[in-house]
């Protein structure tokens, strides 16, 4: 089949990730697939699909596609127009801050009713979060498929500057809360640990800012790199913190427990029933940085607990599965088409 994908953007995030990763499967399925970005035409993850083969579009004609995927809630503007020449798969990997842009772009809501398949990565996503925008729809037309990821555990490790290591991957914004992890680990007050942050920068709130700056030996802000050297940085990690406000199924999460790191994250309603507080990693109550910064000591003191809660977040990510994920798709387009 001639298929599109479509995503808000080229630059290196889960969900832009996990697009390409689709997109590769697609392309050595035997389909046929073109790329496009709705916001930007370039960035780190264009050269990855050309270096593939893939076309990338600037302007595109929708009657030239047998399947359009619209990757991500931003690319609800282009859902409708797709859906009226082709079977469109709209894929949503948003939380919350989805809710926020539906709302405020009330325009957009004819995307649930016109896409061919609603895409979402968790029941909670459609239970709670877009239960109101999915509830009249065909529930036959609304599918759930988790991330599923694979990772070479014995690949690059980057070289330490201090004993301990806590990494956080994820780009910097008031939804990641980066400024709470940097915050907590300001507290410990300990010259042995280091915390490197990956993603792209959006906002640092100003105190956190001042804080990261005043002391580069302690907090490096590396911006965004690519997925190889992420893994070089999570290999190397003691501790890995994501410290959300919202979430959905964040890959770097997944990339962490593969790898064996011991997490800390916090107590958010989307990891219900997957990540558990003492058995595969510590959660902490949003914006409660004293709770953080209590549990990332409590896995810096012990050898032994990082150990075990890392072997348990191993285990719980490998039940999402590449493989899985793969099968889960193809049997959406062979439900649509």
């Amino acid at each position: 089949m001639r298929v599109l994908l479509i995503n808000h953007e080229y630059t290196i995030s889960g969900a832009s990730l996990m697009m390409l990763r689709l997109a590769i499967h697609l392309r050595d399925s035997g389909h046929q697939c073109s790329v496009m970005a709705m916001h930007s035409h370039d960035g780190p993850l264009r050269q990855e699909y050309e270096s593939r083969s893939m076309r990338h579009l600037v302007t595109t004609n929708f009657t030239e596609y047998d399947v359009v995927i619209c990757n991500t809630i931003f690319s609800a503007p282009l859902v409708s127009p797709a859906a009226k020449y082709a079977t469109t798969l709209w894929w949503i990997q948003e939380g919350e801050n989805g809710i926020d842009y539906i709302l405020s772009h009330p325009a957009e809501v004819s995307a649930f009713r016109d896409s061919a398949a609603i895409v979402f990565q968790t029941e909670f996503q459609r239970d709670s979060i877009y239960r109101s925008f999915v509830f009249m729809q065909n529930p036959a037309k609304v599918f759930i498929i988790p991330y599923g990821i694979q990772v070479d555990t014995a690949g690059p490790i980057a070289a330490k500057t201090r004993p301990l290591r806590i990494v956080s991957v994820g780009t910097i914004d008031q939804r990641k809360r980066h400024g709470d992890l940097i915050l907590a680990v300001r507290a410990l007050k300990r010259d042995d640990v280091e915390c490197v942050i990956i993603g792209k920068y959006f906002h640092l709130d100003e105190a956190a800012r001042t804080i990261a700056t005043a002391a580069p030996e302690t907090f490096r802000m590396l911006g965004e790199t690519s997925n190889a050297e992420t893994l070089s940085w999570l290999r190397s990690a003691d501790v890995f913190c994501l410290p959300s406000l919202v979430e959905s199924q964040p890959i770097s999460i997944l990339e962490a427990a593969l790898l064996g790191r011991p997490l800390v994250l916090t107590d958010l309603p989307a990891y219900k029933g997957i990540w558990r507080h003492g058995q595969n990693c510590l959660l902490a109550p949003v914006a409660d940085v004293d709770w953080l910064a209590h549990s990332i000591a409590i896995l810096l003191s012990s050898d032994g607990l990082r150990e075990r809660l890392g072997r348990a977040a191993c285990a719980t990510a490998r039940r999402f599965s590449e493989a899985a994920f793969f099968a889960r798709f193809d049997a959406v387009f062979d439900t649509i088409m």
